[in-house]
């Protein structure tokens, strides 16, 4: 069996690059599982003008805020759950896209 280094590192300089822009939001649910984002993880993000298609991104839709992929699919927008027991949200009315996830964490205990 190989033995472990052990070393101290900052979180903060690991999950967060920019300070000013990041925040972090934390998982409601099971909708993201299959991309390894469970209920109560926590996912880094920051605030993100340029989000693509494919991208993990923190959403308002409709007045409830979101994790998702986002989806540009022959010019509509719309998000899409890592979980296929869950359906596309597709906003009436609203959709803002407040961060591009750029990390995530969980507590074990």
């Amino acid at each position: 069996m190989d033995d472990v280094g052990i070393s101290a590192i900052d979180i903060d300089r690991q999950l967060v690059r920019f300070p000013s822009r990041t925040f972090v939001a934390q998982i409601e649910g099971e909708s993201m599982i299959e991309a390894g984002l469970l209920d109560k993880d926590f996912v880094v993000a920051e605030r993100e003008s340029h989000c693509r298609h494919g991208d993990i991104v923190v959403a308002l839709v409709d007045g409830s805020v979101t994790v998702k992929y986002l989806r540009d699919e022959n010019g509509e927008v719309f998000l899409r759950p890592a979980n296929k027991a869950h359906t596309d949200i597709r906003p009436k009315r609203e959709l803002q896209i407040l961060g591009l996830v750029v990390g995530s964490f969980r507590k074990m205990v």
